[in-house]
């Protein structure tokens, strides 16, 4: 069977379309579960009724399950606590998914039983429902198979046991949960499948779009923690060859020096201490004690352009 965890939020005018999608699973049993995160509208009274409707299908199931109220992270760890199927999709609240699609990722986990993750690619749309570009990329794409980000938070299905082994969502990350999440899954899965097969689409909202050349000490911040994370657990495992640690090191100087260069020294200061620290990388320690020797702005230019020269700007 495959739960699908979806938290919701004051998504009165949205959960709707995202739990009738569901519908167009057919070929396996499915566990709705949406975690409502203390919605103040009438949420949880029209997701309840969209999920009556879904379960009057034979092999279908569902509920409504209160969450702690502290954000989508901890509302997806409520529900992951609630599955009891043998696979797990997480969709956002406004994220429909194509059920033929989904059929195939759970096909693709049915006859394999070594496989932990199946994952597809889901559209970007914007708010008019026009498709901006595919987001999902094969491993074989990617130049590190942990660090790198290869799905959308609906792009996977994972195998439950995958997420015991792993653990939830980590909610102390406000931003670039869904990085280190997919990355604790990767070091943690015995195997994983593409399948070049549209799950879904992702829609964008004009007002809650982060906007990338913008300076956001949430995103900066967030970034640097989910980088440490991702270390930290690669470290545990194993798996922090000299090429992850650098791609992780590379990554916290580009935010800490968003951080230096609007004034946050005291957490960029820490952040390029470090680099500085990490001998087997020159490259980066050269720039983190340029920096720290001359923090202007002016300088972000030509730090960028040697980043953006040797492809690590991230």
């Amino acid at each position: 069977m495959l739960s699908v965890v979806v938290p919701c939020r004051n998504r009165q005018n949205l959960i709707v379309n995202t739990i009738n999608s569901l519908a167009g699973i057919r070929r396996f049993p499915v566990e709705i579960l949406v975690v409502d995160d203390h919605s103040t509208d009438s949420s949880v009274a029209v997701a309840q009724e969209a999920i009556r409707r879904v379960s009057a299908a034979p092999g279908f199931s569902g509920r409504v399950v209160p969450g702690p109220g502290r954000g989508a992270c901890a509302a997806r760890n409520a529900g992951l606590s609630a599955a009891t199927g043998e696979w797990v999709l997480f969709l956002d609240s406004d994220d429909p998914c194509e059920g033929h699609g989904v059929e195939q990722l759970c096909g693709i986990l049915a006859k394999d039983e070594v496989a932990d993750v199946a994952y597809g690619w889901v559209w970007e749309v914007d708010e008019s429902g026009k498709k901006l570009h595919k987001n999902g990329v094969a491993l074989e794409d990617c130049a590190n198979y942990v660090f790198d980000h290869h799905w959308h938070t609906s792009g996977p299905v994972y195998r439950k046991s995958l997420l015991d082994r792993a653990g939830g969502w980590d909610e102390a990350l406000t931003l670039a949960d869904d990085w280190e999440f997919g990355a604790r899954a990767r070091m943690h899965a015995r195997k994983i499948k593409y399948a070049d097969v549209c799950v879904g689409s992702y829609v964008h909202h004009a007002g809650e779009r982060l906007i990338a050349r913008k300076f956001e000490r949430r995103k900066a911040t967030s970034v640097i923690r989910a980088a440490l994370k991702i270390r930290a657990n690669a470290r545990k495992l194993g798996l922090l060859d000299s090429h992850l640690r650098q791609r992780v090191w590379r990554r916290l100087l580009v935010q800490a020096n968003e951080l230096l260069l609007h004034g946050e020294i005291p957490p960029s200061n820490r952040v390029l201490t470090a680099c500085t620290r990490q001998k087997d990388d020159r490259f980066v320690a050269l720039i983190a004690a340029a920096l720290l020797a001359v923090p202007v702005r002016s300088f972000r230019a030509s730090i960028y352009s040697r980043l953006r020269a040797k492809g690590i700007r991230g």
